[in-house]
């Protein structure tokens, strides 16, 4: 289990399926507005099955970690989930970075993230890498704030449509 104390106000850990479904739909449900842009439709009933148990095709269960973001009174204001050894070795791969919009400001992502950073680091990865799908233009500023480049971009087919995605990393000093 992974436990990573911010500050008094913030605490990261391990979340899993059995024991936070219903917290993290009900963020899928709070944060619809970025679930349709980048999905291109609102969250399902089944939303948080399907995060918990999305993974590349040439990876497992095991190559993912899931992390709970939660605020002082424990409850659950953002998440993460971590892809190890993806697409390469020694890289980390960020599937999702998502903070509740109550919760949303720059602050908050910028010095969760870089506890994340830290934690991925310690875990022995050089480089973290990420995808945004160009419709998110807060979601890029937000990267190329905390110092992420543009690696490429790719097609991304989204609901009934193709759109792009930007591949971004950054690489762990």
């Amino acid at each position: 289990m992974i436990e990573i104390n911010i500050t008094n106000e913030i605490i990261i850990e391990t979340i899993e399926l059995k024991t936070h479904q219903k917290e993290v739909q009900a963020l899928f449900e709070a944060s619809s507005e970025f679930i349709l842009l980048t999905e291109g439709k609102l969250p399902s009933n089944d939303a948080a099955v399907e995060y918990f148990s999305d993974f590349p095709p040439s990876k497992t269960i095991d190559d993912k970690v899931c992390l709970g973001i939660f605020n002082q009174n424990n409850h659950l204001i953002g998440i993460v989930d971590l892809i190890y050894n993806y697409p390469d070795e020694n890289v980390c791969f960020v599937g999702l970075f998502l903070i509740h919009p109550d919760f949303r400001s720059e602050k908050v992502g910028k010095t969760v993230f870089s506890r994340i950073e830290k934690h991925i680091k310690n875990e022995g990865f050089n480089e973290i890498r990420l995808a945004v799908v160009k419709e998110n233009i807060k979601g890029y500023q937000f990267w190329k704030k905390i110092n992420y480049i543009d690696l490429m971009k790719q097609p991304y087919q989204v609901a009934d449509r193709t759109t792009e995605i930007l591949v971004m990393n950054k690489k762990l000093d």
